[in-house]
């Protein structure tokens, strides 16, 4: 996810955005056409603005058409397509298709670039490590990650929020590999440079306080793991009163640790709120491993 994503979501107007987008798509269908750059840029806004709301399958919806327009407008190796392909691999890997995204972002990464366009390649770079991360191809996830933070760093250096994000990638893969104290170092690196961007309780810091949770837990230490995924978990609620993946993903994190900790009921009680705010936003996406193991579980 790059810059203008987090914009976005570091925005409390994103249901004002997403009206404004509808309007200004209406508008330049009437006045445009279909068949015309400028309307593929709308449809793009609009899927940005829907992947941020956590609308994963009119996010997609929406960027497949905008990336099919914007090619057949523009030409498939205008540098402009970025964007766009960039928009919707993040789309893909939310919705857990992440075959699709990795074929889709490897494709991108052949377009020529210009000096304009060369940090949404560090981009690319970083969600195929993401992507190969999840896949449990670590040496793949650890090379493009490596690239993602040379591209990223050259292009918006290293006080940028992309940068952050490189270093919370980064963390989360040593801890993967086994190595407990590089990835706290690239952890607590990215989480300190997010707070002096967002602070602390802007909406990115969601992510990385459940990342950071997720360190502990992974590395023994239960109790501040607990106390991360609530921390998380105030944020997202903040944000998304009505629901959000998000949130989703903080309370299947709670179930996990509650039940580690041995407070089943309060595991369960996590764990069926996940579900719930699951099945309200139209399952398009990945539920909780952790709430559905605790669900799954006997009394």
């Amino acid at each position: 996810m790059c810059i203008r994503d987090r914009v976005y979501l570091a925005s409390r107007r994103l249901s004002e955005a997403e009206k404004i987008y509808t309007e200004v798509e209406k508008i330049d269908r009437k006045l445009l056409g279909k068949e015309h750059p400028d309307y593929a840029r709308d449809l793009n806004n609009l899927s940005l603005t829907k992947n941020a709301l956590g609308k994963y399958r009119q996010a997609e919806e929406l960027g497949r058409k905008a990336l099919e327009i914007f090619a057949r407008t523009r030409g498939r190796d205008d540098p402009e397509i970025l964007s766009y392909l960039e928009n919707l691999v993040m789309v893909l890997k939310c919705r857990g298709k992440l075959d699709e995204a990795e074929e889709l972002a490897r494709k991108g990464l052949s377009i020529p670039q210009t000096r304009d366009t060369h940090f949404l390649t560090g981009c690319l770079y970083l969600i195929l490590s993401d992507i190969y991360r999840e896949k449990g191809e670590l040496k793949k996830a650890r090379k493009f990650c490596g690239k993602a933070r040379k591209v990223i760093r050259q292009a918006l250096g290293e006080n940028s929020d992309s940068y952050a994000y490189v270093l919370l990638s980064s963390g989360q893969l040593f801890l993967m590999e086994g190595k407990g104290e590089k990835a706290r170092e690239e952890l607590l690196k990215g989480k300190t440079l997010l707070e002096r961007i967002f602070g602390t309780d802007g909406l990115p810091l969601s992510s990385v306080y459940a990342t950071l949770g997720k360190f502990c837990q992974e590395t023994g230490n239960l109790e501040k793991a607990e106390k991360y995924y609530q921390r998380a978990l105030k944020i997202s609620c903040k944000y998304w009163k009505k629901g959000h993946p998000e949130v989703v993903r903080d309370l299947g994190n709670l179930a996990g640790i509650y039940s580690l900790l041995g407070e089943r009921e309060k595991a369960r009680d996590f764990a069926r709120r996940a579900k719930k705010m699951y099945k309200e936003l139209g399952e398009d996406f990945p539920f909780s491993i952790e709430a559905e193991n605790v669900l799954l579980k006997k009394k």
